[in-house]
């Protein structure tokens, strides 16, 4: 089970079977709490907090339910649901003439879904002047229809369409998860 759990004054990330629990709880115990848990892992986070993974599900509502039993705690921390990711497909070359309502329509009509969760993220600059790679966000069985078919039609035009899994890696240091841009490492050459 996932679950997140943030103060009222930071924001927390969410981790798959994990229970995240910012640092600022602490001091805000009445009495100490007896639970007995199975952890798996237990890290930081950015924002003060601090992300504990269990074994599974019962222990997370352990820990749920002693929480939601301390009047500090329970105003501190709050539970939230994470939502899972859904897949992205890259369609490319689409000229720029091309509207993002237009683009997602065609996708229900030629497919024959009436998904709703069909969403337009962002673009990427293409290869040829005037056209852009665009990345749309979709639900799996729709995902499924577009990555089997790898082309769609558009006004006579047929757009490739691929999967896409969007890697970030700095040029400057070679790590990954960031553009050189964000870079704070200080190597030098």
């Amino acid at each position: 089970m996932t679950s997140t759990f943030s103060s009222a004054s930071h924001p927390v990330k969410t981790f798959e079977k994990s229970l995240i629990v910012p640092s600022a709880f602490v001091p805000c115990l009445d009495k100490p709490v007896c639970v007995f848990v199975r952890f798996v892992d237990v890290r930081k986070i950015r924002n003060q907090g601090l992300a504990v993974d269990c074994e599974d599900d019962c222990d997370v509502q352990k820990i749920l339910s002693s929480i939601q039993n301390q009047e500090k705690l329970k105003k501190n921390i709050t539970h939230v649901q994470p939502k899972g990711k859904l897949p992205k497909v890259i369609f490319y070359s689409i000229t720029n003439d091309i509207k993002e309502p237009e683009l997602t329509e065609v996708i229900r009509l030629r497919l024959g879904v009436t998904d709703e969760t069909i969403k337009v993220k962002f673009k990427l600059k293409g290869r040829k002047e005037g056209t852009s790679h665009w990345v749309v966000e979709t639900s799996p069985s729709t995902f499924h229809l577009l990555t089997k078919n790898k082309k769609i039609l558009l006004d006579l035009t047929v757009y490739l369409v691929r999967e896409f899994i969007g890697v970030r890696r700095c040029f400057k240091c070679q790590n990954f998860g960031h553009t050189q841009n964000n870079c704070n490492n200080n190597i030098p050459f």
